[in-house]
């Protein structure tokens, strides 16, 4: 089994409009770099999130979700593996991975990590940034 991380900034100031996401987040992704697609399917895809502005601070593991594809089927199954009351951080990570598991056909697990004192909300269309950006990183790194 071999494997690769690959670690990438989401942030807008690469952007035209600058309008979301005022934090950049910090996506570690591990992927297969194995040739063989049939042995591929069953390595997970695994995302870590992060805020950037954490780096000086002690982090936390706040939400970790899962998501596999059922076998035949478009359907996919999803499971927080550690939750939290944080609504916001709960619906980016499974977004991302229920996201993840349906594009590629392949099962994700997705965690968020911050300190207690930043985790504030974010709206929902700085969620659908942050989504969106984190599969087109993944469209550019996964072949």
């Amino acid at each position: 089994m071999s494997v690769k991380t690959i670690v990438k900034t989401v942030s807008s100031e690469d952007e035209e409009s600058n309008s979301f996401q005022s934090v950049p987040i910090e996506m570690i992704v591990t992927i297969p770099e194995n040739n063989d697609k049939e042995a591929n399917k069953r390595i997970p895809i695994s995302i870590t999130l992060r805020n950037v502005n954490d780096s000086r601070e002690m982090s936390k593991l706040q939400c970790y979700h899962y998501a596999i594809p059922k076998r035949d089927s478009n359907e996919i199954i999803d499971l927080p593996l550690l939750d939290t009351p944080n609504d916001w951080i709960s619906e980016v990570t499974r977004n991302v991975s229920i996201s993840t598991a349906k594009k590629y056909g392949k099962p994700c697990y997705t965690a968020w990590s911050s300190s207690q004192s930043k985790s504030q909300g974010i709206s929902p269309m700085e969620q659908l940034y942050i989504l969106k950006k984190c599969i087109n990183i993944l469209d550019s790194i996964i072949v």
